[in-house]
């Protein structure tokens, strides 16, 4: 039962990491625009 918690949790920092990622990127370039 742990193992599937571990994998579990993986996949959702796998998802998340790109996520944040993404929306980070998308603040840098709406800050960028304003300019």
């Amino acid at each position: 039962m742990s193992s599937l918690g571990e994998m579990l949790a993986g996949v959702a920092h796998e998802i998340n990491n790109p996520v944040t990622f993404i929306l980070g990127n998308l603040n840098h370039i709406d800050d960028y625009t304003k300019d």
